[in-house]
């Protein structure tokens, strides 16, 4: 499979640490709602489990689970840390964030070089002294831990109507389980690996965008699309590939794919306004190059 950012490795390693973290949730939630703890006491044996929620009714365990939930998401998947340990890389997302910011910025140079522009050697961390890296950093940090926070804002509602429509439907303990963790695997899955998969990608091209306005060279004022170039390219890279744009364009600008673009064979779904900067679309893998000449 083609790797066009050579981040492949990083990605993998970001998403092994979503679902790890995930997975501690789910267990959690097993151990809570099904037959070990029983903590809405619905199994109809005189055994007493060691956690069950001691309220009178039904609702107030609900309501307790659900402010339980948030804390367990709070703790093992987001983690919250002061705002100048955010903003210096300390959150646990920061790693794979300066990582990839590392790679594109190095791998922005041997693009350079290969189209015989003279690009000074210079070590990743004398990048502290730079204004424009600190800065991006900084905000790269910010936008993948903000963007974390948003998805797990969001479980609490789903997790908690798997949970209500069980009871309702008076399933068993495992079964109510069952539910609740396969709505966390989805979201897991069509939600937070996607984010780790972005925030690399776009920590990757911003520090390309950045290296490029670092050389000073007047002839990579443009950028064009490098597509992995395999079978998963998907319709909307085959779109941008080749073309060319001024990097304040591809930093902020936007293009449309309208319905009436779309082939034969190509969803409806495609339609809509995109980022230029990769990635474009979730899960998007597309470098950026440098035109000179």
């Amino acid at each position: 499979m083609a790797d066009p950012t050579g981040t492949r490795a990083l990605r993998q390693d970001f998403v092994r640490e979503i679902r790890r973290r995930f997975g501690r949730l789910r267990g959690l939630i097993r151990r809570t709602v099904g037959y070990e703890h029983d903590a809405f006491g619905l199994t109809a044996n005189d055994s007493e489990p060691t956690e069950r929620y001691d309220f009178p009714t039904r609702q107030e365990m609900v309501r307790q689970f659900e402010r339980d939930l948030q804390q367990w998401i709070n703790d093992m998947i987001l983690e919250r840390v002061p705002q100048g340990t955010l903003a210096s890389g300390g959150h646990w997302t920061g790693g794979y964030v300066k990582a990839a910011y590392k790679q594109g910025w190095s791998g922005a140079a041997g693009r350079l070089r290969q189209q015989g522009v003279d690009v000074p050697d210079r070590e990743f961390d004398e990048l502290g002294n730079l204004p424009i890296p600190t800065r991006q950093l900084r905000e790269l940090y910010r936008r993948a831990f903000e963007n974390l926070r948003g998805i797990t804002r969001e479980m609490a509602q789903p997790l908690r109507r798997e949970l209500t429509k069980g009871l309702a439907q008076g399933q068993n303990p495992r079964k109510i389980a069952d539910r609740i963790t396969k709505e966390v695997r989805t979201i897991q899955r069509t939600r937070a690996e996607t984010l780790a998969r972005t925030e690399v990608i776009n920590s990757y091209s911003t520090a390309s965008l950045d290296r490029y306005e670092d050389a000073g060279v007047e002839t990579v004022s443009h950028g064009e699309w490098s597509t992995a170039g395999d079978s998963r390219v998907c319709p909307i890279c085959k779109r941008l590939d080749g073309r060319e744009f001024s990097i304040s364009e591809m930093r902020t600008g936007t293009f449309q794919i309208t319905a009436d673009e779309l082939g034969d064979d190509e969803p409806d779904s495609l339609a809509g306004a995109y980022r230029l900067q990769p990635p474009c679309h979730p899960n998007g893998r597309c470098a950026i190059l440098p035109v000179v000449g």
